[in-house]
């Protein structure tokens, strides 16, 4: 089996790769993750997707297989990013606490032998239980809001939070397992 690229810094992309059996090496790409206004969530998570995918097609140009991904949260129209702090943290947990946000999930695949891109979107509602300001703090004392979109994980002890989801668990922790093995199936990865 060939040797894929993940484009990513995530350790949890990394980790859903290593359940798919998958040799990869991972580089991180350097470009500008900034929200553009002018597009929708989806768009928004596509353009990051292939944006980082084009830096590494442009800078590793012996690369065979790429595959990046880009995930946003929306709650109530808005994107939910990772929090800046503490506070921060326990405001989105805080907001979400008993209601319903999409995790969308931008996946990009490019095949140098095929010279294809594909892009496709996932998305996946997960709804939080109702939570009070001490479990919310007593969750926070793990940490894992930092760095983590929405303020938690949900491979890890993030999913005490949550009542239920309807789509990919692995979407949620930054790549659909599913989805990116029926991309690479069409790519005849396989």
């Amino acid at each position: 089996m060939e040797t894929i690229t993940l484009g990513s810094a995530s350790p949890r992309r990394a980790e859903i790769l290593d359940r798919l059996g998958i040799n990869y090496i991972i580089r991180h790409p350097n470009i500008n993750e900034e929200i553009d206004p002018l597009l929708s969530i989806e768009e928004n998570s596509k353009k990051i997707s292939i944006d980082k995918l084009n830096y590494i097609k442009k800078n590793y140009p012996h690369d065979k297989w790429i595959l990046t991904a880009d995930t946003f949260i929306e709650f109530e129209n808005c994107i939910l990013g990772k929090p800046v702090n503490r506070e921060d943290a326990f405001k989105m947990l805080k907001a979400l606490s008993g209601n319903k946000h999409i995790v969308l999930t931008g996946v990009s695949i490019y095949s140098k032998k095929l010279d294809i891109t594909v892009t496709e979107i996932d998305k996946t509602a997960v709804i939080f239980k109702k939570l009070s300001d001490k479990e919310i703090d007593n969750y926070l004392n793990f940490n894992e809001w930092i760095d983590a979109a929405g303020s938690y994980q949900i491979q890890n002890r993030g999913e005490i939070l949550i009542d239920s989801i309807n789509g990919s668990f692995s979407s949620v922790m930054g790549l659909p397992l599913s989805r990116i093995y029926g991309m690479f199936v069409s790519l005849n990865f396989y």
